[in-house]
């Protein structure tokens, strides 16, 4: 990971006064890289942020029509139990 990262600030971040030489690059600090990857987490977070909200709103949608499934399925078998009760006691008291 340090490696990618001293690769991607000095080609991509840094101008080419801030480099030390054409062939050897300037060695960050433990500080610096920590600072870095800080950063890069919370760009990253940030980019993810909006998707993650919107998987959230998504699953909390279908997690409702789930819901409403449930309940859709369990009046149904009420109904059909209550059926039943009146048709055993209707055969009972013709039997």
């Amino acid at each position: 990971m340090r490696d990618f990262v001293v690769f991607f600030i000095s080609t991509s971040l840094l101008s080419e006064g801030c480099r030390c030489d054409t062939q050897a690059f300037m060695p960050f600090t433990e500080d610096e890289l920590r600072a870095l990857r800080l950063l890069l987490r919370e760009e990253l977070q940030a980019e993810v942020r909006p998707f993650r909200n919107e998987v959230d709103k998504r699953f909390a949608e279908v997690a409702n029509q789930i819901d409403g499934l449930y309940q859709r399925d369990e009046k149904r078998e009420q109904e059909y139990l209550s059926i039943r009760e009146q048709i055993r006691r209707l055969e009972a008291k013709f039997a």
